[in-house]
């Protein structure tokens, strides 16, 4: 799998809602859902449209 298809099939796999925590040391992030919505959304956000530009 290229490195465009493996960013391609995590962005996906966020946006579907499925998060799956591998690590138990993960866990955290699902203690403060606004961290989530304030921070990691509007990140994966500017990240695709970096990837985009760069395309």
């Amino acid at each position: 799998m290229s490195s465009v298809e493996f960013f391609l099939h995590g962005l996906h796999t966020l946006f579907k809602g499925d998060f799956r925590i591998t690590s138990m040391r993960d866990e955290w992030v699902f203690s403060d859902m606004e961290l989530l919505r304030k921070v990691v959304a509007p990140g994966v956000r500017m990240s695709l449209k970096l990837h985009q530009v760069r395309e």
